[in-house]
């Protein structure tokens, strides 16, 4: 074999090996984030937030904290984008709720989320209704997650309820 043989396959072996490790350390930390996380986060509706959500919240209906990255039947777009983007919505009982795996305790009730996007989200969060602006926003203990949280009622007919959303 020639000097350029070996290191091509040098090279070939050497990524491959990285491209293991990353897999291997992204499932690791996954994993550790479904375990840990989920376990101890909580949301707090502010009353002016939980007023606005609960107009709209039949009962039955559930409540999903999206990850807005164009997975799932309920994210609006995967957009390349620098921020964390996520969107409050309202399902219906007999609505799909694939690609939700986790759930997050709140005082409006349980809230499901795409398990991934728990590393995104604090231990203890706040939903917040800012009126005069007539958003939402989600903060958690380092701060700001998404200062224009989007609410959308995926129950509606004709995707009105995603006409609506201003967040977006």
């Amino acid at each position: 074999y020639g000097i350029k043989e070996v290191s091509s396959r040098q090279e070939k072996k050497a990524k491959e090996i990285a491209i293991f490790f990353t897999r291997f350390y992204n499932e690791i930390a996954i994993n550790q984030t479904y375990t840990k996380k989920a376990i101890q986060m909580e949301i707090r509706f502010d009353d002016a937030s939980a007023a606005e959500i609960k107009q709209y919240l039949a009962p039955g209906n559930k409540l999903i904290l999206t990850f807005e990255d164009g997975v799932g039947p309920y994210s609006q777009h995967a957009m390349i984008h620098m921020q964390v983007q996520f969107t409050l919505g309202i399902i219906g009982s007999d609505m799909s709720t694939e690609s939700y795996d986790q759930s997050i305790p709140s005082n409006l009730g349980e809230i499901l989320v795409k398990g991934y996007s728990l590393a995104d989200l604090d231990e203890h969060m706040n939903i917040r209704f800012d009126a005069s602006r007539h958003i939402l926003s989600l903060t958690g203990d380092s701060g700001l997650i998404d200062g224009n949280l989007g609410l959308i009622d995926f129950t509606e007919s004709n995707n009105e309820g995603i006409k609506k959303n201003t967040a977006r």
